[in-house]
């Protein structure tokens, strides 16, 4: 690896290959960590870092790919990976607007549903396809639709592509929710997303100048969601940086306002001590057992990033990349018993954050007190939700425990919705609909999740409702299911 750092070796795909076998890793693990670093700088790549070869006659291996993914036939990441890359590398290939449509619609979809090596081998691929300008009009048109729908539950996974669309009508649909948002979440993934476009310089600064008073607004408004004033406080940290960069005129932003968007950043949920402190327990763990870890500045690097990074974009690099290492699993565990020892001591700054990153990171060690947190047994009601998309995205394996954990999702929703369907409709209960539908869903417990659905009062509830819902619509062939006895990866219905 040092020698490809410095360019002693002359990087090709057949090498990485290669070196994935050596290193007994699955094929495109290296691959994918690889397009995650040059998609940072590079964001409207259409091809991967390094492709594979090209076949003489691309048509002709396109075409079958592409009629399985049209007809929602079972496609694995790498058939994702492969047929982007060909789309991406020839404009011979015919694709009609509504097959595009369709594409990115399932691929979207996919991508939001698996965990592991299968996301970013679809998360790589989504961000190829968008980037090809022959998608535009189809990803623009999905994109606006999606951001103004309350009914979607996943708006990141969605705001995100039009990082990586080139178009500026992509940049208009960014700029009418943030003025409008439909509801906070939206706000969110659409800030987090105008951010990365500031960042890398593809947002013109006439866009940036009519948001900038907006997005002031809702850095100082403290009744705002603390995550979208983060968010918020991104981009004006990044405008700021990126005008002083321009050699343009003083600091829009006034000394009060520089402070509250400091503030803001410096909040991670993790106090600088509690990052250290994990960066330490997990080298310390790691070096117990490859010694060698311990002089491995990019492997604390990332660490580091993913640990104390302000801006989500970067973090979220560091930690996907993380995620397909297998010192990840590390970081995952320290994780998991730092957020029990929050909740032990009502931290909840410091919950959040650990559950921010076990999102991405969690390990099965986390399954117990990530129960707990979803079903509101512990814990801020304000975490549950983020507990239970931790533990949608942790594989365990089949069994009694597992059977047991879905039974204990499935009674905290029949309490939920039977406590709403007693009470005024302007004075129903919290619920944590988003978060126990998803743990259920990923966890391929559609059995459950039409059960509930089916509870007196479940379908008109304007959580609920909305939140089942979106599972059930989902195509049979992309639905997760539970793993193989034994099994440790994600899986979709074949």
């Amino acid at each position: 690896m040092k020698r490809w750092e410095n360019g002693q070796v002359a990087l090709t795909h057949g090498l990485v290959r290669r070196y994935e076998d050596v290193l007994e890793l699955s094929e495109g693990q290296l691959l994918r960590a690889i397009d995650l670093i040059a998609r940072e700088d590079t964001p409207l790549m259409s091809l991967p870092a390094i492709p594979a070869p090209i076949s003489a006659d691309i048509v002709v291996e396109a075409m079958p790919l592409l009629e399985r993914a049209l007809e929602y036939e079972p496609m694995t990441g790498l058939d994702w990976d492969r047929l982007t890359t060909l789309l991406g590398s020839s404009p011979h290939v015919l694709v009609r607007k509504r097959d595009w449509e369709t594409l990115i619609y399932r691929l979207s979809s996919e991508t939001a549903v698996t965990t592991g090596l299968e996301y970013a081998h679809r998360w790589e691929a989504s961000a190829r396809m968008v980037s090809n300008h022959r998608t535009t009009d189809a990803v623009i048109e999905m994109i606006e639709s999606a951001l103004t729908d309350d009914d979607v539950q996943l708006y990141s996974d969605y705001a995100t592509l039009l990082r990586f669309c080139p178009d500026r009508r992509g940049h208009h649909v960014l700029m009418d929710v943030i003025k409008n948002p439909p509801n906070p979440r939206a706000l969110w993934a659409s800030l987090s997303t105008t951010t990365t476009l500031v960042r890398h310089g593809l947002l013109d600064i006439g866009t940036v100048t009519d948001l900038l008073p907006i997005v002031l607004d809702i850095v100082e408004d403290e009744s705002s969601p603390v995550r979208a004033r983060r968010a918020a406080a991104s981009f004006a940290e990044r405008t700021d940086t990126s005008r002083a960069r321009g050699g343009r005129d003083a600091s829009p932003l006034t000394p009060t306002q520089r402070k509250v968007v400091d503030d803001l950043l410096s909040s991670s949920g993790l106090e600088p001590h509690q990052q250290q402190a994990i960066l330490e327990r997990t080298v310390a763990t790691l070096v117990a057992d490859t010694p060698t870890d311990a002089d491995d500045q990019m492997l604390s690097t990332l660490i580091s990033t993913a640990l104390r990074e302000p801006h989500l974009d970067t973090r979220d690099t560091a930690l996907a990349v993380l995620m397909l290492s297998p010192q990840g699993r590390t970081l995952g565990d320290v994780l998991a018993a730092d957020l029990a020892s929050a909740v032990r001591h009502t931290d909840v700054y410091r919950a959040t954050g650990d559950l921010s990153m076990l999102s991405w990171l969690v390990q099965p060690s986390g399954l117990e007190i990530l129960t707990d947190l979803t079903t509101g047994k512990v814990g801020a009601p304000e975490l549950a939700p983020l507990a239970g998309a931790a533990l949608g995205n942790c594989v365990e394996p089949v069994g009694r425990p597992r059977t047991a954990r879905d039974r204990l999702l499935e009674s905290c929703a029949q309490g939920q919705i039977h406590a709403r369907t007693t009470c005024p409709s302007d004075h129903l209960p919290a619920s944590n609909a988003w978060g126990v539908a998803y743990a259920l869903g990923m966890r391929g417990r559609f059995d459950l999740i039409d059960a509930l659905l089916a509870r007196p009062g479940a379908e008109h509830d304007p959580e609920w409702g909305t939140s089942l819902r979106w599972w059930t619509a989902l195509p049979e062939t992309i639905r997760p299911r539970p793993p193989s006895s034994g099994g440790s990866g994600a899986e979709l219905v074949t």
